[in-house]
């Protein structure tokens, strides 16, 4: 008798243990799942409040953008701090789309980045020969740095403008979209 009555209480101790082992698991399980949902539920609650915002942000500085290349010679600094305050916009709006949208804004911050260090190379280009030599610069001195400074640079400008509205537009189609969800 008292073997069988310790095989039972061995019997419902071994399924309470493997019941709150299943049950530990599920739960974390449960809560993983849990997790992702929120986040996606966060993030889309992050675009539907600050997108519009950063939208119409992109759209100003677009705006700003192409009446500073109206007269570009004149409006280089104009040009470069549009360019950093888009930057900013996109930075922030990179960090609140979803990843169709975030390739787009790479591409265009990547634009962004290649004017401004090319800029900032031209700039550096009244230093000596031999420092020019020395970081890879000497080559623009004598290789088409008139090119560079013109057409070039203006059409670079124009098609982060057009970049700017396509970007603004995709943003405006993804909150129409999440609008019917």
């Amino acid at each position: 008798m008292d073997i069988i009555n310790w095989l039972i209480e061995l019997f419902k101790r071994d399924v309470f243990t493997a019941i709150s082992n299943v049950s530990a698991i599920a739960g974390l399980i449960i809560s993983f799942f849990v997790l992702i949902r929120v986040k996606r539920i966060e993030r889309n609650y992050t675009f539907r409040i600050r997108v519009p915002a950063l939208s119409q942000g992109l759209y100003d500085q677009a705006q700003r953008l192409i009446n500073h290349l109206n007269d570009y010679q004149n409006e280089i600094q104009g040009i470069r701090e549009v360019l950093a305050e888009s930057r900013v916009y996109l930075e922030s709006l990179q960090e609140k789309v979803n990843r169709d949208t975030r390739k787009p804004v790479k591409v265009l911050l990547n634009e962004i980045y290649r004017y401004s260090e090319s800029h900032e190379q031209l700039n550096h280009l009244s230093y000596p020969k031999s420092f020019l030599y020395r970081i890879g610069l000497y080559h623009l001195r004598h290789a088409g740095l008139e090119e560079l400074k013109g057409e070039n640079k203006r059409d670079d400008i124009y098609r982060i403008y057009l970049n700017l509205l396509a970007l603004k537009r995709k943003l405006d189609i993804g909150q129409e979209d999440r609008r019917l969800d």
